[in-house]
């Protein structure tokens, strides 16, 4: 996270070819997402990551096992290959948003005001860390 006058920039060479579309991720897809980095993950976690109901995450559960989208090994969860591949997708299209509307050195609120989300957690845990750990952006100091 980001705190007091740190900022984040482009990393040079980046912004070719970055798309200009963004869809929204629905309940289904975030919480493959979440599984992707944490497979041990419980329902209660999930619902308050995504400030929905234990009941909402628990309902998706029951869709995406019986679509065979996730599949329980253990304590663990494992989401098919497919699936892995379009949430791969989706961030990657929010990650070259971000990249796009970043000019200069931004402060992470400006860059989520700029991309449109309102969510913290969300745009830092889900889109800006890729964005960070893929070498698209880097903190920097004003």
């Amino acid at each position: 996270m980001l705190h007091g006058d740190r900022t984040i920039g482009v990393v040079d060479g980046v912004v070719d070819g970055v798309a200009e579309s963004m869809e929204a991720m629905n309940v289904d897809s975030k919480i493959c997402q979440i599984l992707l980095g944490n497979n041990k993950a419980k329902q209660h976690e999930i619902a308050e990551k995504l400030c929905v109901s234990v009941r909402t995450v628990s309902r998706a559960f029951a869709r995406l096992t019986g679509e065979g989208k996730i599949t329980r090994e253990g304590d663990a969860w494992n989401v098919c290959e497919h699936v892995r591949e379009h949430v791969r997708e989706h961030v990657r299209e929010h990650v070259e948003r971000i990249v796009a509307v970043c000019v200069g050195e931004m402060t992470e609120k400006e860059l989520r005001e700029a991309v449109g989300m309102k969510s913290r957690s969300n745009f830092t845990v889900r889109y800006l860390s890729y964005a960070l750990e893929g070498g698209y952006l880097e903190r920097t100091d004003k």
